[in-house]
């Protein structure tokens, strides 16, 4: 038995015990008051019966003193009374001779109580203080009650023994009235003068009697209520006992499901919620919808948005809305934040949970981090657009490769007449210096061919590690000829930049498509063109997006314009091939193409960021050689 149960039946015990005591308690009471009032009810009993035996008395003795008396015939039993000798009346002879005395009423009354007590056992007795009778003598409490009566008090009850057993006393005063004269005036009463008393003695035995089997059918019958209260409340107590039992059970059979349930819903890797379908509060959520999601958030919005209201976008419709329009599963794609506010791609399952009537009255949120998933797909389609550059450079090397046999061959008379210009001038007369120029531009024409004819061919060109900044300079000499007055050149060239393993070739290929870029960017309203190469050192955190790259020390090449930028569309096509927003005889489409697949094969990185109407900047990571750095 666990902890609970027997707590709970430590309670119930408690209760019982106090049941009991209470219902023995409200029975004891009852029988109490109920021998209480049989009691006082018997007492009534006696005084009522008292009270007619006293008014039949008085009935019968003002019955005889409104007549004057009655005449009886002179007998044992009935002589002439010697306490009426004074009236002269007191003894006749009738006609027939007949001799009759008069019997006044309290000699009537006697006689008539000394016969009602043989039958009855009640007993009456006419006293006064002013005797004419002696056997009218008041007994000790006769005698006291009596001279109460002499000081106003009109009535007198007792309770008590008289010759040896439980007796009711009443006694109450004669008043004299004007019949009363007749005998007891000689005494010297008056009318109203109080005479005497009568006193009633009635025996208490019967009437006990009767009260004793009245209280006995009282106990038996308190005694069965307590008897059946008792059996009532041990009958509940193991009914309730059994109840809790079984209802603990239940409880502890829900709590098992609950922390299975939960165990499970916890186990769960992504978040789950269960959302009021009207208020947005949250009702559960698992441990994973509390570590990803806003500590202490009440509704759903604020744990995945750190909003403070549901989402009302088009294109971020809320999908507990959703569900609740459809009453249908709904999957959507939404934008979440984490504990630091950061943004996380979520798939969002809503299954809705009905009410008896067939609305939503929850919806389960079932969430699924889908940012890698979301990665993974950029990268795919980073890598497809990779893959059709790669075929598309592939076609336009092949094509290239025809054109460079035919180009090469120009170039080959280029040179050579150049050389033979070269021989019939003075070396350092200014027409030799300008044919030097041409056969300098004619021999990296000519190795430019050759890259061409690599690539086409898909041979390896002559890579080896070695500082850039020189051929970076000397690029920028020759270009810096053919531009603009409008155009400012700005350059910051470091010279411990340290080795990359690169082609020269290349190097001044890149700088050229740049800058020539840049120039026809700015060629009409002119600008500022800024070139720099520094050395840097890249952390994982520093590490541009999207390239391969790997933390370590890098040479930046960077080339910056003024001019009027580029838009997201035109960013997303200029590393194609023949893709050119120039006039017609102003580009070939082919130049930052051939910048790319040179920095792809160099393992280098390249990234660019463009407004419109503020410019562009180009900025190459060429990876430092071991060893150097």
């Amino acid at each position: 038995m666990d902890k609970e149960t027997s707590r709970a039946e430590r309670l119930l015990t408690i209760g019982t015990t106090a049941m009991l005591i209470g219902w023995v308690a409200i029975i004891g009471l009852s029988l109490a008051w109920s021998i209480y009032v049989e009691r006082v009810q018997t007492q009534k009993i006696v005084i009522n019966v008292a009270d007619a035996y006293f008014k039949k008395d008085l009935a019968f003795r003002l019955w005889g003193t409104g007549h004057g008396g009655v005449y009886v015939p002179i007998s044992e039993t009935s002589p002439p009374n010697p306490y009426l000798a004074h009236v002269p009346e007191r003894d006749i002879e009738t006609p027939s001779g007949r001799k009759l005395t008069l019997m006044n009423p309290a000699y009537m009354i006697r006689e008539m109580m000394t016969q009602f007590s043989a039958l009855t056992g009640t007993s009456g007795h006419l006293t006064s203080l002013k005797l004419l009778n002696p056997i009218n003598a008041p007994d000790e409490w006769e005698r006291s009650v009596l001279e109460k009566f002499d000081r106003g008090v009109d009535e007198e009850i007792i309770f008590t023994e008289y010759k040896g057993e439980p007796h009711l006393r009443l006694m109450r005063p004669f008043v004299t009235k004007e019949l009363c004269l007749k005998c007891h005036e000689a005494q010297g009463y008056k009318v109203g003068d109080i005479r005497g008393a009568t006193s009633i003695s009635i025996p208490l035995a019967p009437y006990y009697k009767i009260a004793a089997m009245t209280i006995r059918a009282i106990v038996i019958t308190h005694v069965a209520i307590l008897a059946i209260g008792i059996l009532g409340i041990w009958f509940g107590s193991t009914k309730i006992r059994r109840y809790i039992r079984r209802h603990i059970a239940m409880e502890e059979d829900i709590r098992q499901q609950y922390a299975f349930t939960k165990t499970i819903i916890n186990s769960l890797a992504h978040p789950l919620v269960v959302v009021n379908a009207d208020t947005y509060e949250i009702v559960m959520a698992n441990e994973a919808a509390e570590r990803h999601g806003t500590p202490g958030a009440r509704t759903c919005y604020e744990l995945g948005h750190k909003a403070s209201k549901p989402c009302e976008e088009p294109d971020h419709e809320c999908p507990l809305a959703q569900v609740k329009k459809t009453k249908q599963l709904a999957t959507v794609e939404h934008l979440h934040r984490d504990r630091d506010g950061a943004p996380v791609e979520m798939e969002v399952q809503c299954f809705p949970i009905f009410d008896e009537n067939g609305g939503v009255k929850q919806v389960i949120e079932y969430s699924y981090d889908i940012t890698a998933r979301k990665r993974a797909e950029k990268e795919k389609l980073m890598l497809q657009r990779q893959l059709q550059q790669a075929q598309k450079l592939e076609a336009i090397g092949t094509i290239a490769g025809g054109i460079a046999h035919d180009f090469n061959n120009i170039l080959s008379g280029i040179l050579g007449y150049a050389q033979l210009a070269q021989l019939s001038l003075p070396k350092e007369s200014q027409p030799w210096e300008y044919v030097d120029q041409i056969a300098k531009a004619g021999q990296r024409a000519a190795a430019l061919v050759k890259q061409i004819l690599s690539f086409a061919r898909k041979t390896t060109l002559e890579i080896s590690a070695q500082p850039v900044q020189v051929t970076v300079k000397e690029t920028l000499n020759l270009l810096q000829v053919s531009l603009p007055k409008n155009i400012q050149v700005v350059l910051d060239i470091a010279d411990d930049c340290g080795p990359v393993l690169i082609d020269p070739t290349q190097v001044h290929q890149i700088v050229m498509n740049l800058c020539t870029n840049a120039f026809h960017a700015m060629e009409k309203s002119g600008g500022t063109l800024e070139v720099r190469l520094h050395r840097v050192m890249l952390s994982d955190d520093e590490l541009p997006a999207g390239q391969k790259l790997r933390p370590g020390p890098h040479l930046l090449l960077t080339v910056s314009d003024t001019g009027q930028g580029m838009d997201q569309e035109t960013l997303r096509r200029i590393f194609d091939p023949f893709f050119t927003t120039k006039e017609l005889g102003k580009g070939t489409g082919m130049g930052l193409s051939m910048v790319q697949g040179i920095v792809q094969a160099l393992e280098a990185g390249l990234t660019v960021h463009s407004t419109p109407g503020t410019g562009s900047t180009f900025s190459i990571y060429f990876p430092v050689q071991p060893g150097n750095g």
